[in-house]
């Protein structure tokens, strides 16, 4: 489909969620589609060539955008070679850093230089940043990759916390913890009655020194400031 097709689609789109009163897409996917077996995301993404898929996202995403909503690409850094359910199991992206570089990184690179709004960040096992904690637990990732090789300043969400690819290791609020720690601006929960006990966990960590309260200041401002992104008013 060509680009100006899908920008006009994502333009009425957004302007169907601004109606309804929904100002945040979690959208556009950003994962190039590794192999045609791949069902974990499947048609959700672009395309399986990096410049393709890059190109329909970001004019998706300006759609959006011209219909007033706000975009959050993912799955950062890359949820498209795995075959492994991030709902279900942690998955594991084994390439280097320089096949990241030409594959995965290429449409969050672009939609990043286009003024995407937010990125969402998976919960995947990329060992070529760090072989340890996952994508959305890592410093590594979302400090030195999404916010140091990428420069992006904007939102940076969660994956949902109770996924099984973090719930077979951690608790949710310990879940929640170490992704504030590392980066993350706001964490993303589908159960909302996890909420008293993820926010107990983080008050116990900011008393006890584990959680520095200037990263939670941060996280607090990113997402005021988030929550300042009004394109409605701009195009209505």
């Amino acid at each position: 489909m060509p680009p100006d097709r899908v920008q006009r689609y994502g333009r009425a789109l957004g302007m169907d969620l601004a109606r309804l009163g929904v100002t945040t897409d979690l959208a556009p996917v950003l994962d190039v589609t590794g192999a045609s077996w791949n069902g974990v995301i499947g048609d959700r993404a672009f395309g399986a060539d990096p410049a393709t898929a890059s190109r329909a996202a970001v004019a998706f995403m300006r759609g959006l955008a011209d219909g007033g909503v706000a975009t959050v690409g993912k799955h950062f850094p890359g949820h498209g070679a795995t075959t492994v359910d991030s709902h279900r199991r942690l998955p594991v992206v084994h390439g280097s850093r320089a096949h990241l570089a030409a594959w995965e990184l290429v449409p969050f690179r672009a939609a990043i230089r286009t003024g995407l709004d937010g990125v969402m960040v998976g919960h995947l096992l990329v060992t070529a940043v760090d072989a340890r904690s996952p994508a959305s637990l890592s410093a590594a990732v979302v400090g030195g990759l999404l916010r140091g090789r990428l420069g992006f300043d904007g939102l940076v969400v969660s994956d949902a916390l109770e996924m099984g690819a973090l719930a077979r290791s951690w608790p949710v609020p310990v879940a929640a913890e170490r992704a504030l720690a590392a980066g993350v601006d706001q964490l993303l929960l589908s159960d909302h009655t996890r909420v008293t006990a993820v926010l107990d966990r983080l008050q116990q960590a900011v008393a006890a020194g584990r959680l520095p309260r200037a990263r939670v200041r941060e996280a607090f401002l990113r997402v005021q400031r988030f929550k300042r992104v009004d394109r409605w008013a701009a195009c209505s």
